[in-house]
Protein backbone atom coordinates (compact mmCIF):
# COMPACT_ATOMS: atom_id res chain seq x y z
CA UNK A 1 0.00 0.00 0.00
CA UNK A 2 0.92 3.17 -0.65
CA UNK A 3 2.09 5.32 2.63
CA UNK A 4 2.57 9.24 2.74
CA UNK A 5 5.42 11.17 3.75
CA UNK A 6 6.94 10.63 7.62
CA UNK A 7 8.55 12.68 9.77
CA UNK A 8 10.42 11.29 12.98
CA UNK A 9 11.51 13.91 16.08
CA UNK A 10 13.64 12.72 19.40
CA UNK A 11 11.24 12.56 22.31
CA UNK A 12 12.05 14.37 25.73
CA UNK A 13 10.70 11.41 27.66
CA UNK A 14 11.91 8.34 29.93
CA UNK A 15 12.00 4.90 27.69
CA UNK A 16 10.12 2.13 30.38
CA UNK A 17 11.07 -1.78 29.39
CA UNK A 18 8.71 -4.46 30.38
CA UNK A 19 8.26 -5.80 33.30
CA UNK A 20 9.96 -8.38 35.10
CA UNK A 21 8.24 -11.04 37.36
CA UNK A 22 9.97 -11.73 40.60
CA UNK A 23 9.63 -14.21 42.40
CA UNK A 24 8.88 -13.79 46.27
CA UNK A 25 5.17 -13.06 46.69
CA UNK A 26 4.85 -11.56 49.73
CA UNK A 27 1.84 -12.33 52.13
CA UNK A 28 1.64 -11.35 56.26
CA UNK A 29 2.57 -15.07 57.30
CA UNK A 30 6.41 -14.66 55.81
CA UNK A 31 6.78 -11.48 56.38
CA UNK A 32 5.89 -12.51 60.21
CA UNK A 33 3.49 -9.76 61.48
CA UNK A 34 1.25 -11.35 64.37
CA UNK A 35 -2.17 -12.30 63.17
CA UNK A 36 -3.70 -10.04 66.10
CA UNK A 37 -3.36 -7.20 64.06
CA UNK A 38 -3.12 -8.61 59.70
CA UNK A 39 -5.42 -11.95 60.41
CA UNK A 40 -8.10 -10.62 57.62
CA UNK A 41 -5.74 -8.17 55.46
CA UNK A 42 -2.41 -6.71 54.38
CA UNK A 43 -2.37 -4.21 51.92
CA UNK A 44 -1.90 -0.74 50.49
CA UNK A 45 2.21 -1.25 50.60
CA UNK A 46 4.90 1.35 50.28
CA UNK A 47 8.93 0.54 49.26
CA UNK A 48 12.25 2.25 49.94
CA UNK A 49 15.41 0.75 49.46
CA UNK A 50 18.74 1.76 49.98
CA UNK A 51 21.99 0.45 50.47
CA UNK A 52 22.87 -0.26 54.37
CA UNK A 53 26.86 -0.23 55.89
CA UNK A 54 28.39 -3.19 54.24
CA UNK A 55 26.78 -2.55 50.76
CA UNK A 56 23.96 -4.64 50.88
CA UNK A 57 20.69 -3.52 49.23
CA UNK A 58 18.14 -2.97 52.45
CA UNK A 59 14.43 -2.81 51.76
CA UNK A 60 11.70 -1.40 53.69
CA UNK A 61 8.21 -2.08 53.32
CA UNK A 62 5.43 -0.34 55.35
CA UNK A 63 1.90 -1.90 54.89
CA UNK A 64 -1.58 -1.58 56.30
CA UNK A 65 -3.27 -3.88 57.62
CA UNK A 66 -6.48 -5.62 59.72
CA UNK A 67 -8.14 -8.52 61.64
CA UNK A 68 -11.40 -7.87 59.84
CA UNK A 69 -12.12 -8.11 56.06
CA UNK A 70 -12.43 -4.52 54.00
CA UNK A 71 -15.17 -6.23 52.58
CA UNK A 72 -17.57 -5.29 56.05
CA UNK A 73 -16.75 -1.55 54.93
CA UNK A 74 -20.15 -1.03 53.68
CA UNK A 75 -21.87 -1.95 57.30
CA UNK A 76 -19.69 -1.18 59.72
CA UNK A 77 -16.44 0.71 60.90
CA UNK A 78 -13.41 -1.59 59.90
CA UNK A 79 -9.93 -0.48 61.81
CA UNK A 80 -6.50 -0.74 60.56
CA UNK A 81 -2.75 -0.17 61.62
CA UNK A 82 0.51 -0.37 59.95
CA UNK A 83 3.38 -2.44 60.74
CA UNK A 84 6.92 -2.44 59.36
CA UNK A 85 9.03 -5.11 58.09
CA UNK A 86 13.05 -5.34 56.55
CA UNK A 87 15.26 -7.27 54.92
CA UNK A 88 18.65 -7.09 53.58
CA UNK A 89 19.59 -8.80 50.49
CA UNK A 90 22.86 -9.31 47.92
CA UNK A 91 23.07 -6.56 45.46
CA UNK A 92 21.80 -7.18 42.49
CA UNK A 93 19.33 -10.21 44.07
CA UNK A 94 15.78 -10.60 44.86
CA UNK A 95 14.47 -10.46 48.40
CA UNK A 96 13.64 -13.31 50.42
CA UNK A 97 10.54 -15.31 51.70
CA UNK A 98 12.20 -15.55 55.01
CA UNK A 99 13.95 -13.48 57.71
CA UNK A 100 12.31 -9.88 57.53
CA UNK A 101 12.91 -8.47 60.75
CA UNK A 102 9.33 -7.39 61.52
CA UNK A 103 7.13 -5.24 63.97
CA UNK A 104 5.34 -7.60 66.90
CA UNK A 105 3.11 -5.25 67.28
CA UNK A 106 1.64 -2.14 64.79
CA UNK A 107 4.49 0.72 63.86
CA UNK A 108 1.30 2.79 64.60
CA UNK A 109 -2.03 2.06 65.82
CA UNK A 110 -4.20 -0.06 67.97
CA UNK A 111 -3.81 -3.74 68.38
CA UNK A 112 -6.47 -5.29 67.34
CA UNK A 113 -7.35 -2.40 65.28
CA UNK A 114 -10.76 -3.67 64.30
CA UNK A 115 -13.15 -4.21 67.40
CA UNK A 116 -17.13 -3.55 68.35
CA UNK A 117 -18.21 -1.78 71.33
CA UNK A 118 -17.67 1.02 73.74
CA UNK A 119 -13.99 0.31 74.85
CA UNK A 120 -12.58 0.51 70.39
CA UNK A 121 -14.94 3.73 70.28
CA UNK A 122 -11.36 6.15 70.70
CA UNK A 123 -9.56 3.44 68.30
CA UNK A 124 -8.16 5.65 65.03
CA UNK A 125 -7.16 3.92 61.55
CA UNK A 126 -4.13 4.31 60.26
CA UNK A 127 -3.84 3.68 56.69
CA UNK A 128 -2.05 3.79 52.98
CA UNK A 129 1.48 4.92 54.17
CA UNK A 130 4.19 5.99 51.79
CA UNK A 131 7.91 5.61 52.88
CA UNK A 132 10.36 8.25 51.65
CA UNK A 133 14.04 7.35 51.47
CA UNK A 134 16.86 10.53 51.82
CA UNK A 135 20.10 8.73 50.54
CA UNK A 136 23.33 10.00 50.75
CA UNK A 137 25.84 9.93 47.67
CA UNK A 138 26.80 6.05 48.15
CA UNK A 139 22.91 5.31 48.20
CA UNK A 140 23.12 4.89 51.81
CA UNK A 141 20.10 5.74 53.92
CA UNK A 142 20.36 9.10 55.63
CA UNK A 143 16.87 9.04 56.37
CA UNK A 144 13.31 7.69 56.04
CA UNK A 145 10.49 10.25 56.28
CA UNK A 146 6.68 8.44 56.76
CA UNK A 147 3.31 9.70 55.51
CA UNK A 148 0.26 7.83 56.19
CA UNK A 149 -3.33 8.97 56.61
CA UNK A 150 -4.32 9.84 60.08
CA UNK A 151 -8.26 8.69 61.41
CA UNK A 152 -9.85 11.91 62.38
CA UNK A 153 -12.74 11.24 65.38
CA UNK A 154 -14.73 14.04 66.87
CA UNK A 155 -17.59 12.56 66.85
CA UNK A 156 -17.80 8.31 67.78
CA UNK A 157 -20.56 8.06 65.25
CA UNK A 158 -18.53 9.97 62.49
CA UNK A 159 -15.65 7.54 61.23
CA UNK A 160 -13.37 7.19 58.25
CA UNK A 161 -12.41 10.54 57.88
CA UNK A 162 -8.76 11.63 57.54
CA UNK A 163 -6.00 13.93 57.38
CA UNK A 164 -2.41 13.56 56.93
CA UNK A 165 0.50 12.81 59.60
CA UNK A 166 4.37 13.21 58.10
CA UNK A 167 7.03 11.75 61.08
CA UNK A 168 10.46 11.38 61.48
CA UNK A 169 12.55 9.53 62.15
CA UNK A 170 11.03 6.21 60.92
CA UNK A 171 13.42 4.10 62.87
CA UNK A 172 13.42 0.39 62.51
CA UNK A 173 10.58 -2.06 62.47
CA UNK A 174 10.42 -2.24 66.19
CA UNK A 175 9.95 0.93 66.57
CA UNK A 176 6.88 2.40 67.48
CA UNK A 177 5.86 5.88 66.64
CA UNK A 178 3.82 8.49 68.80
CA UNK A 179 2.08 10.69 67.24
CA UNK A 180 1.56 14.29 67.87
CA UNK A 181 -1.96 15.62 68.93
CA UNK A 182 -2.86 17.20 65.49
CA UNK A 183 -2.32 15.58 62.45
CA UNK A 184 0.32 18.10 59.36
CA UNK A 185 -2.77 18.49 56.93
CA UNK A 186 -6.68 18.21 58.18
CA UNK A 187 -9.26 18.84 56.25
CA UNK A 188 -9.52 22.40 58.11
CA UNK A 189 -6.46 23.14 56.28
CA UNK A 190 -8.35 22.23 52.39
CA UNK A 191 -12.08 22.96 53.19
CA UNK A 192 -13.42 21.51 49.94
CA UNK A 193 -12.04 17.65 50.69
CA UNK A 194 -13.81 15.96 53.52
CA UNK A 195 -11.11 13.45 53.72
CA UNK A 196 -7.46 13.52 52.62
CA UNK A 197 -6.08 9.92 51.79
CA UNK A 198 -3.59 8.58 50.12
CA UNK A 199 -0.21 10.55 51.05
CA UNK A 200 2.71 10.86 49.13
CA UNK A 201 6.21 12.46 48.75
CA UNK A 202 8.35 15.03 46.19
CA UNK A 203 11.43 16.59 47.54
CA UNK A 204 11.94 19.69 46.24
CA UNK A 205 15.34 19.31 46.02
CA UNK A 206 18.38 16.55 45.92
CA UNK A 207 18.39 16.40 49.84
CA UNK A 208 14.91 17.50 50.64
CA UNK A 209 16.47 20.52 52.31
CA UNK A 210 13.92 22.90 51.01
CA UNK A 211 11.40 20.12 52.07
CA UNK A 212 8.60 18.69 50.02
CA UNK A 213 5.35 18.22 47.99
CA UNK A 214 2.66 16.20 49.84
CA UNK A 215 0.85 14.27 47.64
CA UNK A 216 -3.36 13.32 48.60
CA UNK A 217 -6.29 11.87 47.69
CA UNK A 218 -9.14 14.61 47.48
CA UNK A 219 -12.06 12.75 48.86
CA UNK A 220 -15.33 15.63 48.42
CA UNK A 221 -18.34 12.86 49.13
CA UNK A 222 -19.08 9.61 49.65
CA UNK A 223 -18.86 9.37 45.76
CA UNK A 224 -15.21 7.87 44.97
CA UNK A 225 -12.21 10.24 44.70
CA UNK A 226 -11.58 12.03 41.14
CA UNK A 227 -8.73 14.24 42.07
CA UNK A 228 -4.88 13.88 43.21
CA UNK A 229 -3.68 17.16 44.69
CA UNK A 230 -0.19 18.76 46.27
CA UNK A 231 0.35 20.69 49.22
CA UNK A 232 4.17 22.45 50.07
CA UNK A 233 5.47 21.11 53.14
CA UNK A 234 8.32 22.67 54.98
CA UNK A 235 11.94 20.52 56.19
CA UNK A 236 10.48 21.32 59.45
CA UNK A 237 7.33 19.24 58.12
CA UNK A 238 4.92 22.31 58.68
CA UNK A 239 2.42 23.49 56.19
CA UNK A 240 4.03 25.98 53.78
CA UNK A 241 1.55 28.94 53.01
CA UNK A 242 0.44 32.02 50.06
CA UNK A 243 -2.17 34.27 49.90
CA UNK A 244 -3.21 33.21 53.23
CA UNK A 245 -3.89 30.16 52.51
CA UNK A 246 -1.55 26.44 52.19
CA UNK A 247 0.33 26.48 48.94
CA UNK A 248 -1.59 24.06 46.94
CA UNK A 249 -1.72 22.81 43.26
CA UNK A 250 -4.35 20.38 41.43
CA UNK A 251 -1.99 17.39 40.01
CA UNK A 252 -4.55 15.43 38.13
CA UNK A 253 -8.00 15.77 37.55
CA UNK A 254 -10.35 12.43 36.23
CA UNK A 255 -12.34 14.63 33.83
CA UNK A 256 -9.17 15.20 31.79
CA UNK A 257 -7.71 11.91 31.78
CA UNK A 258 -10.20 9.69 29.73
CA UNK A 259 -12.23 6.80 29.99
CA UNK A 260 -9.80 4.75 31.98
CA UNK A 261 -10.26 7.02 34.42
CA UNK A 262 -14.05 7.77 34.27
CA UNK A 263 -14.72 6.48 37.64
CA UNK A 264 -12.18 7.67 39.54
CA UNK A 265 -8.65 7.85 40.51
CA UNK A 266 -6.18 7.81 43.84
CA UNK A 267 -3.49 6.55 45.23
CA UNK A 268 -0.51 8.32 43.95
CA UNK A 269 3.31 6.88 43.40
CA UNK A 270 5.74 8.84 42.54
CA UNK A 271 9.32 8.83 41.59
CA UNK A 272 11.60 11.87 41.11
CA UNK A 273 15.19 11.60 40.15
CA UNK A 274 17.71 14.51 39.65
CA UNK A 275 20.17 14.69 36.67
CA UNK A 276 22.16 17.05 34.88
CA UNK A 277 20.18 17.74 32.78
CA UNK A 278 16.88 18.79 34.82
CA UNK A 279 14.38 16.25 37.00
CA UNK A 280 12.65 13.71 35.98
CA UNK A 281 9.14 13.52 37.56
CA UNK A 282 6.75 10.10 37.10
CA UNK A 283 3.34 9.39 38.85
CA UNK A 284 1.77 6.27 39.05
CA UNK A 285 -1.64 6.68 40.31
CA UNK A 286 -4.99 4.13 40.40
CA UNK A 287 -7.77 4.56 38.13
CA UNK A 288 -10.82 3.35 37.88
CA UNK A 289 -13.16 2.89 34.61
CA UNK A 290 -15.85 1.75 35.90
CA UNK A 291 -16.19 1.46 39.38
CA UNK A 292 -14.27 -1.49 41.83
CA UNK A 293 -12.23 -2.34 38.50
CA UNK A 294 -9.21 -0.33 39.37
CA UNK A 295 -6.01 -0.40 37.39
CA UNK A 296 -2.47 0.96 37.47
CA UNK A 297 -1.96 4.15 35.76
CA UNK A 298 0.98 6.36 34.53
CA UNK A 299 1.85 10.88 34.02
CA UNK A 300 5.31 11.80 33.77
CA UNK A 301 6.12 15.76 33.99
CA UNK A 302 6.08 18.26 31.25
CA UNK A 303 8.70 20.65 33.12
CA UNK A 304 12.41 19.13 33.62
CA UNK A 305 13.24 22.58 35.60
CA UNK A 306 14.64 21.94 38.67
CA UNK A 307 14.70 25.57 39.84
CA UNK A 308 11.32 26.09 39.43
CA UNK A 309 10.12 22.88 41.73
CA UNK A 310 10.36 24.67 45.52
CA UNK A 311 7.25 27.30 43.88
CA UNK A 312 5.79 24.86 40.94
CA UNK A 313 5.03 21.33 40.82
CA UNK A 314 5.28 20.47 36.87
CA UNK A 315 2.20 19.60 34.89
CA UNK A 316 2.13 15.56 34.66
CA UNK A 317 0.94 14.52 31.52
CA UNK A 318 -0.75 10.60 30.97
CA UNK A 319 1.08 8.18 29.39
CA UNK A 320 -0.09 7.20 25.81
CA UNK A 321 -0.96 3.59 26.74
CA UNK A 322 -2.65 4.01 29.59
CA UNK A 323 -3.51 2.00 31.69
CA UNK A 324 0.08 0.18 32.18
CA UNK A 325 -1.77 -2.88 34.21
CA UNK A 326 -5.38 -3.69 34.46
CA UNK A 327 -7.16 -6.58 36.36
CA UNK A 328 -6.59 -8.48 32.72
CA UNK A 329 -2.79 -8.39 32.59
CA UNK A 330 -1.13 -11.49 32.53
CA UNK A 331 1.26 -10.55 34.87
CA UNK A 332 -1.91 -9.50 37.61
CA UNK A 333 -2.93 -13.01 36.92
CA UNK A 334 0.16 -14.84 36.97
CA UNK A 335 -0.45 -17.11 39.43
CA UNK A 336 -3.97 -16.83 40.56
CA UNK A 337 -5.42 -19.60 42.38
CA UNK A 338 -8.58 -17.75 42.76
CA UNK A 339 -12.01 -16.91 41.05
CA UNK A 340 -10.67 -13.19 40.66
CA UNK A 341 -7.91 -11.71 41.34
CA UNK A 342 -7.64 -7.96 41.30
CA UNK A 343 -5.40 -4.86 41.77
CA UNK A 344 -6.12 -3.51 45.34
CA UNK A 345 -2.75 -1.06 45.75
CA UNK A 346 0.49 -0.60 44.50
CA UNK A 347 4.01 1.10 45.30
CA UNK A 348 7.11 1.57 43.56
CA UNK A 349 10.92 3.11 44.62
CA UNK A 350 14.44 2.83 42.36
CA UNK A 351 16.64 -0.50 43.88
CA UNK A 352 19.46 0.98 46.14
CA UNK A 353 21.79 -0.99 43.96
CA UNK A 354 20.54 0.73 40.68
CA UNK A 355 18.34 3.80 40.26
CA UNK A 356 17.42 2.83 36.42
CA UNK A 357 15.74 -0.02 37.94
CA UNK A 358 12.58 0.33 39.82
CA UNK A 359 10.57 -2.56 42.15
CA UNK A 360 7.09 -2.52 41.79
CA UNK A 361 5.11 -4.04 44.78
CA UNK A 362 1.30 -4.69 43.35
CA UNK A 363 -1.13 -5.54 46.41
CA UNK A 364 -3.73 -8.06 44.83
CA UNK A 365 -7.06 -9.43 46.57
CA UNK A 366 -7.69 -13.17 45.27
CA UNK A 367 -11.26 -14.04 46.06
CA UNK A 368 -13.07 -17.66 45.76
CA UNK A 369 -16.63 -18.61 44.85
CA UNK A 370 -17.00 -19.39 48.48
CA UNK A 371 -16.21 -16.21 49.82
CA UNK A 372 -12.62 -16.37 51.17
CA UNK A 373 -10.88 -13.98 50.30
CA UNK A 374 -5.91 -14.00 50.34
CA UNK A 375 -4.23 -10.75 50.17
CA UNK A 376 -0.96 -10.87 48.40
CA UNK A 377 2.34 -8.52 47.56
CA UNK A 378 4.18 -9.24 44.18
CA UNK A 379 6.67 -7.97 43.07
CA UNK A 380 7.91 -6.54 39.97
CA UNK A 381 10.69 -4.72 38.20
CA UNK A 382 11.44 -2.07 35.53
CA UNK A 383 14.44 -0.58 33.44
CA UNK A 384 14.06 3.14 32.79
CA UNK A 385 16.96 4.76 30.26
CA UNK A 386 16.72 8.55 29.58
CA UNK A 387 17.10 9.87 26.08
Amino acid sequence: MYVGPLETAKQDCANPSPFDEQSATLRAENLEFNPSWVEAYVGAPTLASSRNSVSDVQWDLIVEGSNWSPELEPTTHVGYALGHARVATDEGGNWRLTGWESSETPKVGDDPPACAGPACEDNRSMREPYLLAELNEEQELRDLTLAFARELVADPSERDLFGIQIVRPVGGPSSSIALPGTPTVSPADIPECISLRDPALIPVDPEALGGYWLLFTCVKGPEPARQIHAVRISRALEIIREGGGPMRRLVLDADELGLFAAAGIRAPEPVISFTEDGLRLRIWFLAQGVPGDWAVALAEARSHDVELLELELPEPLPFVVNPILDNDSTLVLSGCVADQCTISGMAVTPRGDDPSRLRFLLARRLKDTGGDETYQLIPLEQTWRTP
